[in-house]
C-alpha cells in the first residue's frame, strides 16, 4: 500500500481537483498482527474521523501521503517500532486538519465497522486478483477502475511502474494529469485497459 501511495498520490491529487476523475477509498485495519501497538486500527481509525469531519478532501490525501512517507510508515513484524497516537495526530496536522479535528481522531469510534470490513471484503469475489499467485484471493492494495478489478499483477509484464500502468489503464497521458477538461479514454464506465494487451 505503501508503495503505490508513494507513486500516485500527487497525481491522483490533481486528477481530483481537475475533475478528471472520482476517487474512492477504502480502508482495512488487517495488519495489527504486525505491529505491538494495533497500528493499523489506531491509523485507519483516524483517517475515517478525518474523512467523516475535515471538510478538504485533500487533507486526507495528503494524510496518507504522510503516513505512507518512507520516513514515517513503521516496518512490518520484528522490525516494528511503535508509533504513538501523538505521532499519528502530527501528521494529521501537517496535512492541514485542524487541531480539533485531530485531538478526537483517537477514539476508535469505526473499529466494529472496520472489524466487519476485514472479515467480509476479502470475500468478495470482485475484488480477487485475477492473475498471480494469489490468483482466486484478495490482496492489498486493491484498485478498482470503474468498479472493475484492475490487474496489476500485469505490471511486471508490461515493464511499467504503477503509476505508467494506472495512467495506461484509464487512458490518460502524463502530460495531461491535472489538465482540467482532459478526461480519461474510458470514461466513467469503460473497464480498464489492459496494460499487456493494450484493450
Amino acid at each position: 500500500c505503501g508503495n503505490l501511495h508513494r507513486q500516485l498520490d500527487e497525481d491522483l491529487q490533481k486528477m481530483v481537483d481537475a475533475g478528471q476523475i472520482n476517487l474512492d477509498l477504502h480502508f482495512m485495519a488487517f495488519m495489527d498482527k504486525w505491529s505491538t501497538d494495533d497500528y493499523s486500527s489506531r491509523a485507519a481509525n483516524a483517517a475515517i474521523y478525518l474523512a467523516e469531519h475535515d471538510s478538504d478532501p485533500s487533507h486526507l490525501i495528503t494524510f496518507l501521503e504522510k503516513m505512507y512517507a518512507e520516513d514515517f510508515q513503521p516496518e512490518e513484524s520484528s522490525n516494528y517500532k511503535s508509533v504513538s497516537d501523538d505521532q499519528i495526530k502530527e501528521q494529521m496536522i501537517a496535512s492541514g486538519v485542524s487541531e480539533d479535528v485531530a485531538d478526537k481522531a483517537f477514539g476508535r469510534d469505526y473499529q466494529d465497522w472496520l472489524d466487519a470490513i476485514d472479515t467480509y471484503t476479502p470475500k468478495r469475489s470482485e475484488l480477487w486478483n485475477t492473475s498471480g499467485t494469489y490468483k482466486d484471493s484478495m490482496t492489498t492494495p486493491t484498485v478498482t477502475i470503474n468498479g472493475k478489478f484492475w490487474d496489476m499483477n500485469q505490471l511486471s509484464t508490461a515493464q511499467e511502474t504503477i503509476e505508467e500502468g494506472l495512467l495506461e489503464a484509464i487512458g490518460i497521458k502524463s502530460d495531461d494529469i491535472g489538465k482540467g477538461g482532459v478526461m480519461p479514454s474510458i470514461g466513467s464506465d469503460k473497464d480498464p485497459i489492459s496494460n499487456t494487451t493494450g484493450e
